[in-house]
């Protein structure tokens, strides 16, 4: 049986004995998803294959888990630095902060979420993750991850 097979089995038959967790940010009617923050946040992921070839691609506004102090505190040093672009709507400016990671597999796995950390005062913190459909990497598939915020100035 292919590697990928098995560890599709295994990640099943695991969601199966897990019982879903509360979700955070999902009544958001503006689709913000970020709970109690004021500022809208973007996640897209993207997997290509070593030919550079589109293997999965997920996005959202709805997240799944945040920690909205340790986020507030990640854009106001962000901000701060004053290295993003900033823009102006309706008469207020906000600051369009955008990061991006990216990671290529060296085997073979499953994964079903995106998740952000941030440096926080020279600590590495948890920060947001959106659960998504899973999608299977192999050796050499490449990974990148983008968040981008719209942060109120």
């Amino acid at each position: 049986m292919k590697p990928y097979v098995v560890l599709s089995i295994a990640a099943l038959a695991a969601l199966a004995v897990i019982p879903p967790a509360p979700s955070q940010g999902q009544e958001d009617p503006a689709g913000a998803g970020a709970g109690d923050t004021e500022h809208l946040i973007f996640a897209q992921a993207i997997v290509r294959n070593p030919d550079g070839l589109l293997v999965a691609y997920m996005e959202s506004t709805k997240f799944f888990e945040l920690d909205p102090a340790a986020i507030q505190t990640f854009l106001e040093q962000e901000a701060a630095e004053g290295i993003d672009p900033t823009i102006t709507v309706d008469g207020e400016t906000f600051m369009v902060i955008k990061r991006t990671h990216t990671e290529t597999f060296d085997g073979f796995d499953m994964k079903g979420s995106t998740t952000l950390y941030g440096d926080i005062d020279g600590e590495y913190v948890f920060l947001i993750r959106f659960i998504h459909d899973a999608y299977l990497v192999e050796p050499g598939d490449e990974f990148t991850s983008t968040w981008t915020f719209v942060y109120p100035m």
